[in-house]
């Protein structure tokens, strides 16, 4: 699985619900990325630049979509198919 510019995108606050964006950079050190790998080494950790504010906090999971056709029903049942992004 991969993260890919202009993915559609979403982050899950506990206390306020769900925003909606598409991500507009990727950096892997220090290097602008069109897509990154799930499982790609980043030992100084991956840079996602946001068409929204992402907020922080200990509740907030930034969950990526593989198409523009998935469903959001649960972030559980989202696990398997989807790309889980920290903020």
């Amino acid at each position: 699985m991969r993260s890919t510019l202009d993915e559609l995108i979403f982050v899950i606050v506990k206390s306020t619900g769900a925003r909606w964006g598409r991500i507009q950079s990727l950096r892997v050190d220090e290097a602008d990325k069109r897509e990154i790998e799930v499982s790609a080494s980043a030992p100084n950790g991956v840079g996602v630049g946001l068409d929204f504010k992402c907020p922080n906090g200990p509740d907030v999971k930034l969950i990526a979509l593989q198409t523009d056709d998935d469903v959001v029903w649960s972030p559980l049942e989202l696990g398997a198919e989807s790309t889980t992004l920290a903020c």
